[in-house]
This record gives structure tokens, C-alpha cells and sequence, in this order.
């Protein structure tokens, strides 16, 4: 967040903003135009880089997946289906509704493992054949390391 205050602060764009501390909206001159924009003092946010060198398999890992079912009854839960077949645990399910067509949604779930997993693998596959429209495999990462609060 700091470096994305300072990013702001060196920018010409006067439509850019940052969500950072205080100290680095002083530290870089910036206004800031909301305070406390968080709900809970126990959030925490998570960054996603793209791009570069994948990350190697940790054997504790999670993967980003984004699909959208096929539009019938029950095209969710046979979806979701395949990971409990699998023995893969999904620690997030969320969805948006698509700008494609009305009434069209697109699920995010995060699942533990390694893309590489042959289990993972094996769900990934059965969803792209049986169940979803379409399937896009973000990406797998070491899970965040979140340190216990005094």
C-alpha cells in the first residue's frame, strides 16, 4: 500500500488513488479524501501478483479458479461437485453476474493445492467437460503466512 501511495504521488493522473496508512499519505503529500475505509479491525487484504515465474508446488498451496456453469438446474452443485469428489477443500466461493448475457454468473473459488495436484487436475477437468462453460485456472500460490495478534 505504501508503494502504491507513492505511485500516486509521482503520477500526473490526478484520477488515480491509493488505499494506504496515514503515514503514507504524509509521507508522499497526498490527500486523503476517506479514513478507516476498512469494516472490521480484523480485515485483512490479500494482494495477487500476475505474471512472472510461477510459483513451484509447497504442499501448502491454494489455486484461484474462475468459471461459469452451464445454465441449468443443479449446474452449480454438480460443479462444486467435482471438488468434493476429489477430496479438495475450497476455502472461497464468490460470484458476479457476467456483462456476456442477463442472468449469466462467474464463480471464483479458491481451492487448497497446487494446480499441478492430481486431484486438482482431475476436478479441473471434469468441471471444463461436464459442468462449466467455461473454466480459467488463475493460478496456484504458497498460502499466506498470517502472524497470530498479541
Amino acid at each position: 500500500t505504501a508503494t502504491a501511495a507513492q505511485k500516486v504521488a509521482e503520477s500526473d493522473d490526478f484520477t488515480l488513488v491509493a488505499i494506504a496508512s496515514p503515514q503514507a499519505a504524509e509521507i508522499n503529500k497526498l490527500e486523503v479524501l476517506q479514513a478507516d475505509v476498512g469494516d472490521s479491525g480484523d480485515n485483512i487484504t490479500r494482494f495477487v501478483f500476475l505474471g512472472g515465474p510461477k510459483p513451484s508446488p509447497t504442499g501448502d498451496d491454494k489455486t484461484t479458479i474462475f468459471f461459469i456453469t452451464n445454465d441449468q438446474p443443479g449446474a452449480l452443485y454438480q460443479a462444486l461437485g467435482v471438488f468434493f469428489y476429489q477430496d479438495v477443500n475450497l476455502s472461497k466461493i464468490a460470484s458476479r453476474t457476467t456483462k456476456i448475457s442477463m442472468g449469466e454468473y462467474i464463480f471464483w473459488i479458491d481451492a487448497q493445492g497446487h494446480q499441478k495436484d492430481s486431484a486438482l487436475q482431475i476436478a479441473v477437468g471434469q468441471l471444463e467437460k461436464r459442468f462449466a462453460k467455461k473454466v480459467t485456472v488463475v493460478g496456484s500460490y504458497p498460502k499466506a503466512r498470517i502472524p497470530e495478534r498479541r
